[in-house]
């Protein structure tokens, strides 16, 4: 499973931090919620990478990824011998049944779309401090699993 970050938004106001974008994820041929969703990047940043670290602890055994802009989110799980699955569900419905993934796989490709996500503000002349710094956070998490 793979996050894509494909672009931000270049209109908003240089002093609002809410930025919308192309993000999605993929898991093996299928995209979810679809390819080239479009949701608020900033959010979905700011919201998964704690809930992720919790995870990646082992804090918790379950954690729903929500996209902002719909009733979306992947729900992932561990199990007993440290398998992870994920489901997604689009408004109370599976539409993908629940599946292994490689969890650092995932996580890095969060990693890389953050690390994007960072870039590409500081392109526009803005920032993201908090995102920036759970970003790296996330990043020095996976050098210790």
């Amino acid at each position: 499973m793979l996050l894509h970050l494909d672009s931000i938004d270049s209109k908003l106001p240089t002093h609002s931090q809410t930025v919308g974008g192309t993000i999605y994820l993929q898991i093996g041929d299928t995209y979810f919620p679809e390819e080239n969703w479009y949701d608020y990047a900033s959010h979905i940043f700011e919201h998964w990478i704690p809930v992720i670290l919790s995870f990646s602890r082992g804090i918790t055994d379950t954690c729903e990824l929500t996209f902002w802009d719909g009733p979306c989110c992947a729900i992932l799980r561990r199990n007993a011998d440290s398998i992870v699955t994920v489901e997604c569900v689009y408004n109370k419905k599976t539409e993908i049944p629940e599946t292994v993934i490689d969890f650092p796989v995932f996580v890095n490709s969060v990693v890389k779309a953050g690390t994007k996500y960072c870039r590409l503000l500081h392109l526009q002349g803005r920032s993201n401090e908090n995102i920036t710094k759970s970003v790296q956070s996330l990043k020095n998490e996976m050098r210790t699993v």
